[in-house]
């Protein structure tokens, strides 16, 4: 399969193109696997973190219930102890314990 990164959704330039190429040949096929992965962490403890981003080498995590510090410490140290650059989404959308009447 070709994915033409140069075009929509992508627009990389060619020394894009080669990190991205370099970074892909340099990956086990259980970090490949990995990459696949989106976790949910309520968390910015730096251990729990590393371990996603170091250890289990997920590719991406969604905060929950956070305040703007603790999200900014768990998206800083998540891409602290990533090899390849950690997605992230944050819901924006209120846990059932948040909700007022």
């Amino acid at each position: 399969m070709y994915i033409d990164l140069k075009k929509n959704p992508f627009f990389l330039s060619d020394k894009d193109i080669a990190w991205v190429q370099e970074q892909l040949a340099a990956m086990t096929e259980q970090e490949k696997i990995a990459q696949l992965f989106c976790l949910i962490t309520y968390t910015d403890d730096e251990q729990y973190l590393a371990y996603l981003a170091g250890g289990l080498k997920v590719g991406g995590v969604m905060t929950r219930t956070m305040s703007l510090s603790e999200l900014i410490n768990t998206v800083t140290r998540l891409q602290k102890h990533a090899k390849i650059p950690i997605g992230h989404k944050k819901s924006l959308y209120p846990a059932a314990n948040e909700l007022t009447a």
